[in-house]
């Protein structure tokens, strides 16, 4: 569950990020950021994008603890304020 909320949230200070062409414009990304559990190491990183790209399609795999990185984040950041591109995630129990 914590792994879909931080794919699904606003992007905080992810390790990895995940870059999809958007469908709008083909100058802008649509941006996710990859779960803690899956980006403590590049190898799992990549795996989780193999996984991404067989199920969803194509993606690129960007480490945003660089200079290029961090530029992505912050236009990723700048997407996340839209709340059309990410609504916040409300995690809630139910029993039945």
């Amino acid at each position: 569950m914590d792994s879909i909320q931080e794919l699904m949230n606003p992007i905080d200070n992810p390790r990895y990020l995940l870059a999809l062409d958007s469908k709008a414009s083909k100058n802008d990304k649509v941006y996710y950021a990859v779960p803690t559990s899956v980006s403590k190491n590049k190898k799992a990183a990549e795996l989780f994008l193999e996984f991404w790209k067989a199920e969803l399609g194509d993606a690129e795999l960007i480490f945003t603890r660089n200079i290029d990185g961090r530029h992505e984040l912050l236009k990723a950041r700048g997407q996340s304020f839209s709340l059309d591109s990410h609504p916040e995630t409300e995690r809630m129990s139910r029993w039945s």
